[in-house]
């Protein structure tokens, strides 16, 4: 389960030195929703992770209810209030999942979830994450295609045809 936060506007318009402030009271709130054998880390300036061994479908969404909520706030310094937006990416364990793909699988669904916007959390239920590296895998073997001249591509012509008539009217151009 990863959440991202904007920690950099905080950053940004209030200083480093009140974001560090909010890091902290964030990293302890959240922290403090957390059950036995469940684990929250910090990954990077903005990202916090957490992994909740042999959790189900329930339980993964209601903690990422609360860690969302509890990320979010308000927290308070120095009697100002400050509210976060965020978003949360959860992947379920299956057969064979090691670490490494969970962690994969929850960065995908955590990018579905920042397109919809603030307070969403997308659950990663297996094909997400495949269309998303066959795409990356198709757009480098394209461009090392076009780096070699191209010679992989083949212009194929398909005619339009009215339906009332039978008469071709137009041509669509399709590379293969």
């Amino acid at each position: 389960m990863l959440f991202r936060s904007k920690f950099r506007d905080i950053n940004v318009s209030l200083g480093h030195d009140v974001g560090d402030q909010l890091i902290a009271l964030v990293a302890e709130s959240m922290g403090s929703t957390m059950r036995e054998k469940q684990r929250l880390a910090r990954i990077d300036g903005d990202g916090f992770a957490a992994y909740l061994p042999e959790a189900d479908l329930d339980t993964a969404t209601a903690v990422a209810e609360r860690l969302l909520s509890a990320l979010t706030g308000p927290h308070d310094i120095d009697g100002m209030p400050i509210r976060l937006t965020a978003c949360a990416g959860v992947a379920l364990a299956g057969d064979g999942d090691d670490l490494q793909s969970l962690f994969k699988q929850a960065e995908a669904a955590l990018e579905l979830a920042k397109q919809e916007g603030p307070g969403t959390i997308r659950l990663h239920l297996g094909g997400e994450l495949v269309g998303t590296e066959s795409r990356i895998r198709m757009r480098a073997d394209i461009g090392a295609s076009l780096d070699e001249g191209g010679d992989d591509f083949e212009l194929h012509y398909q005619p339009i045809v009215r339906v009332s008539d039978g008469a071709v009217y137009a041509f669509e151009t399709l590379v293969r």
